[in-house]
């Protein structure tokens, strides 16, 4: 437990008890090692509180909420309830699987942020209702205090209130990313269909001053829907950025069709271009059944040696990359970590057998795939975790390239 700003029984502002069900975080400025953070509270609302501030490396200390911010008691929770929710029409209290994507300063716009998450109780389930994606966009503040000490805040868009997006019947966390296109960054939203497939949506970076009071995320942007064969509806979206073009940039899409642990995993790449998403490729199937929630990374190089053809395309020094997708699949108590890869040439799978990056897990599987900064080198790592055994394993993926 922890103590965290909010309303007391009085009505006034005061210290109260706060308890995390789930702790998302964004880099804000890696030169100063600062992040954006998120939080579900549990405390006075079982349903969810989301809180929003921010990390600083350099201290370890994390701060949810300052004077300066529009958010500081929570996040459209107001007089009537903690629970975040305030303002839906019907009223339906609380939220869970908050995701983040952040873009650091740039001239004289702050550290700015685009989380995402599901209007759905945290204590209510997963897949199969029907819940609103909400967004809300952030900023980080720096102001001086009555006694000119320099403060930082996170605030939030429209005076702190959500913007819906969507609607999901997953039960998985939203995806976000930052893409660029010709000079312009935005962010990636992507969600389960409720129809099936996966819903995404290309939001605009918010124009903001350092020292701006409020800003506008605008309206919600018209979703592109992909999808494969399957039935059900689509869940546990993941996004990764290709590389980019002469204005536009591609996108790695996967997602779980259906509910049940038994569904597929699909694949697609989509692309950014003018501000709008269209399909670039047709989905493809990467597995059948058993499968868990898919990560997907992005090799902007490697996979393919350039000259390298299929069916009448050849590869070249800008298309010998693509994504790697991964996902936990078998039966509860002896699961494995597998991954296949997709060509950025023509979108479609490269004919080898599943590559394997852990097995022999028991229990609940989480795993990620994720591509280093271009600093690094751009690498793929990945890891692993096994709830059961309570272990953490992880390494960087290395290319093999196809003749």
């Amino acid at each position: 437990m922890e103590r965290c700003p909010g309303v007391n029984a009085s009505g006034t502002v005061d210290d109260v008890t706060c308890t995390f069900g789930d702790v998302v975080g964004a880099q804000a400025d890696a030169a100063a090692g600062r992040w954006f953070v998120g939080a579900v509270n549990v405390s006075g609302c079982a349903a969810g509180d989301l809180r929003f501030g921010h990390f600083d490396e350099s201290n370890g200390r994390v701060v949810l909420s300052d004077a300066f911010s529009n958010i500081a008691t929570g996040v459209d929770s107001g007089a009537d309830s903690q629970c975040t929710g305030s303002s839906r029409t019907p009223p339906l209290r609380g939220a869970s699987r908050p995701a983040l994507a952040a873009l650091e300063a740039e001239g004289a716009r702050p550290p700015e942020a685009l989380a995402a998450w599901l209007a759905r109780p945290i204590n209510a389930g997963g897949c199969g209702a029907e819940a609103n994606v909400e967004a809300l966009g952030l900023w980080l503040t720096n102001r001086r205090d009555e006694r000119s000490v320099l403060r930082s805040a996170v605030r939030g868009t429209d005076g702190g209130r959500p913007l819906v997006l969507g609607v999901t019947r997953g039960g998985g966390r939203p995806a976000v990313a930052v893409a660029r296109a010709a000079g312009a960054a935005g962010y990636v939203v992507g969600y389960g269909g409720v129809a099936g497939g996966v819903a995404l949506q290309y939001v605009p970076a918010f124009e903001v001053a350092a020292m701006a009071s409020d800003a506008a995320l605008g309206a919600a942007p018209t979703a592109l829907v992909v999808r494969g064969e399957g039935a059900g509806p689509g869940d546990h979206a993941a996004l990764a950025v290709g590389a980019a073009q002469a204005g536009s940039v591609d996108l790695g899409v996967a997602w779980r069709e259906g509910c049940e642990a038994t569904g597929a995993v699909w694949f697609a790449v989509v692309r950014l271009e003018g501000g709008r998403l269209q399909a670039a490729r047709a989905a493809v199937r990467l597995a059948t059944a058993a499968a868990g929630a898919p990560s997907v990374g992005y090799a902007d190089a490697g996979m393919v040696r350039p000259g390298y053809a299929r069916d009448g395309m050849t590869a070249t020094e800008a298309t010998d990359g693509g994504w790697v997708v991964t996902w936990p699949e078998g039966a509860s108590g002896a699961q494995r970590v597998v991954g296949r890869r997709v060509l950025e040439l023509d979108g479609r799978l490269i004919e080898e057998e599943p590559l394997v990056l852990a097995e022999g897990l028991g229990g609940l599987v989480s795993q990620a795939v994720r591509t280093g900064a271009p600093a690094a080198g751009g690498r793929l790592a990945y890891v692993v975790y096994g709830a059961a055994s309570g272990a953490l394993t992880g390494g960087e993926l290395l290319c093999r390239m196809v003749p």
